[in-house]
């Protein structure tokens, strides 16, 4: 008796894939626009939310920019460095549409950021909700705040910045 002849196990289209390296410096670039757009936008959400009978009504917008700078600064300066790190990893993704899934993981992610960053500015002002209504809308407020700048983030990290010999035309 003759053994069948093995299957002939087919071949990978092209060569395999090799793992590219994420833009550079994402965690640094997602912790600057962090400090920059981020916090200021956490402080500007938590004094409309109080406009709108969320918290302190009477505050000033510059004591929200305080207490959220105080406050909320320093783990959402953290945190959205994380998050540029993530917007980076997603761009090199091996599915095509980086930026594009960049600023998409970006955005959900850094929507639980904005959420408790609202969270933390929030609280050390007073005259907090009395009911869960209102802290769900403080969170949400906060979640909608932080995806718009987690779309901002992917930008910045699910790309690589122009070289300055390429600016300057050398």
């Amino acid at each position: 008796m003759i053994a069948p002849e093995p299957a002939a196990v087919p071949e990978a289209r092209g060569r395999p894939r090799e793992a590219a390296m994420p833009p550079p410096f994402a965690f640094f670039k997602g912790a600057l626009v962090g400090a920059l757009i981020v916090v200021p936008a956490v402080a500007v959400t938590a004094f409309a939310l109080s406009r709108l009978g969320f918290g302190d009504r009477w505050a000033p917008l510059i004591k929200f920019l305080r207490m959220a700078v105080l406050f909320a600064g320093l783990p959402t300066v953290f945190s959205s460095g994380g998050v540029g790190r993530l917007a980076a990893r997603a761009a090199v993704d091996v599915r095509g549409g980086a930026v594009r899934r960049a600023m998409r993981r970006a955005a959900w992610t850094e929507a639980a950021v904005g959420a408790g960053a609202v969270l933390l500015t929030a609280i050390p002002m007073g005259r907090l909700p009395d009911d869960p209504h209102g802290w769900v809308a403080l969170a949400v407020g906060g979640a909608l705040a932080g995806a718009c700048c987690g779309v901002i983030i992917g930008v910045f990290c699910g790309r690589t910045i122009a070289s300055l010999p390429r600016l300057t035309g050398r």
